[in-house]
Formats: structure tokens, C-alpha cells, sequence
């Protein structure tokens, strides 16, 4: 049997936006770079390059840092 829940729908929609303004806040402490747009689940940054590489941040020792799907972050080698 299924219900309709809507007070679990807003729980977990209410969660999902926590968890992204606290991306949001934290990258931007990292970085400086506030967002340009927000989606339901997508979030636009401006870069100053043409490839999104340029956007991300780096440590300053030629490691970047990615999330991953929002799982975590994953280091990669700068070329």
C-alpha cells in the first residue's frame, strides 16, 4: 500500500536544501566564489576561464578538489 506523505515529501526536500546552502557556504569560505544561480539541485558558478577546470579550486601544491555527487570530495592532479 502506498500513501501519500506530504510531510515527508517537505522533510526531505527541506534536508536536500539545508545540505546544499551548507555546500554553498562552505565553498564559498574556501574560495571566495558565490554562486550565480541555484536550481532545485544544481548550483552555477561564473569561471574565469572557458573550461570548467578553471573553476576549481585548488590547494596551491597542483591538487584540486571535486565533489563528487555530493558524496565527498575526491583529489585530482592538476595538469
Amino acid at each position: 500500500m502506498v500513501s501519500w506523505r506530504p510531510d515527508i515529501r517537505a522533510a526531505v526536500i527541506s534536508r536536500t536544501r539545508i545540505n546544499l546552502h551548507r555546500k554553498i557556504v562552505k565553498h564559498a569560505a574556501f574560495t571566495g566564489q558565490y554562486p550565480v544561480a541555484v536550481l532545485s539541485d544544481c548550483v552555477v558558478y561564473a569561471a574565469d576561464g572557458i573550461s570548467p577546470l578553471d573553476f576549481l579550486p585548488s590547494s596551491g601544491v597542483g591538487i584540486t578538489w571535486v565533489v563528487v555527487g555530493g558524496a565527498g570530495a575526491a583529489a585530482q592532479q592538476k595538469p
